[in-house]
Formats: C-alpha cells, sequence, structure tokens
C-alpha cells in the first residue's frame, strides 16, 4: 500500500487511559513503521503536556508540529430554556 498520511483521532488513546478503553491504539507506532513511516496527524482535544509527549513518542513522530489552543471557542453556544407545558 503507498500510504501517504495516517491520521490517529483520539490520540490520546495512544497514552493515558488508552490502553484500557483502545488497546489496539497501542499498536499504530508498529503500524506506521511497518507502512513505511509516512507522516502522522495526530487529533486530540483532551491531551496535558505529558500526553501529548506521549503520543509523539508512541507514533514515532519527527520533528512534530504541536497546535495547541485553549478550550474558549466563542463559536459554541449552549443555553437553557425551562418550558413548563409540553406545547411549549
Amino acid at each position: 500500500a503507498d500510504v501517504r498520511l495516517v491520521v490517529v483521532d483520539e490520540a490520546h488513546c495512544v497514552s493515558a487511559w488508552g490502553f484500557d478503553f483502545r488497546p489496539e491504539y497501542a499498536r499504530i507506532g508498529d503500524a506506521v513503521d511497518a507502512l513505511g513511516h509516512p507522516p502522522v496527524l495526530a487529533l486530540t482535544a483532551t491531551a496535558s503536556g505529558p500526553v501529548r509527549d506521549d503520543i509523539v513518542a508512541s507514533l514515532g513522530m519527527r520533528d512534530p508540529h504541536l497546535e495547541v489552543r485553549g478550550m474558549d471557542r466563542p463559536e459554541i453556544h449552549m443555553s437553557v430554556r425551562r418550558h413548563e407545558h409540553d406545547a411549549d
């Protein structure tokens, strides 16, 4: 296979609690090696600094670009409306 990119969603499962929740994530680094080490895009919204470091090491990423942002997402809105009657 001529794999040009490996994308790992929920990449925190490579580290942290993923071995219990998704044990197959522990084998992704081996798969990347077996594929000839194509570029890897690892996505997660919940990885702390040490978990990010572990993801990079576990996936064999070389000189990775890390994009880390805060939790404030002004485009996301959540509200609660109280309805007294089912018809409302």
